[in-house]
């Protein structure tokens, strides 16, 4: 596995290692469902931003900043594949997640009002960059 820290759209980490996940055991000819768990010393271990490693801690970087992870499996003959899936971890804060929404939509033309009442999730906004 590869990973790489995005900082917007424009600066741009280098690419560092994690620690490989063992997947000898799975069955070639079914699905493998695998979980590992990151902390944020696993995540910016080994990347450098702009030449600077990233911050000691979490709540030195900006909303909307984020990880890219890449997944490459390795074959015992050395061949790699890769896969073309890829995990985004999104730098967030504690609002973020599902909220129920409940209440009335409701249209220029008032009889086109409506109920609402879904689940949505709440994403928050990038900080503006000084």
């Amino acid at each position: 596995m590869m990973k790489v820290f995005s900082q917007g759209d424009t600066l741009i980490s280098n690419e560092a290692a994690l620690d490989p996940v063992d997947v000898s055991s799975v069955n070639i000819n079914d699905t493998a469902f695998i979980t590992f768990s990151l902390a944020y010393a696993d995540l910016k271990e080994g990347l450098t931003l702009d030449g600077q490693p990233l911050p000691a801690e979490e709540t030195g970087l900006g909303i909307g900043d984020y990880w890219t992870i890449v997944y490459t499996a390795v074959m015992e003959d050395g061949r790699k594949v890769v896969n073309n899936a890829t995990t985004v971890i999104a730098v967030s804060n504690k609002y973020a997640g599902y909220y129920q929404c409940v209440g009335y939509f409701t249209h220029p033309n008032p009889a086109s009002s409506r109920a609402i009442d879904r689940e949505k999730f709440l994403s928050p906004s990038a900080r503006p960059r000084v």
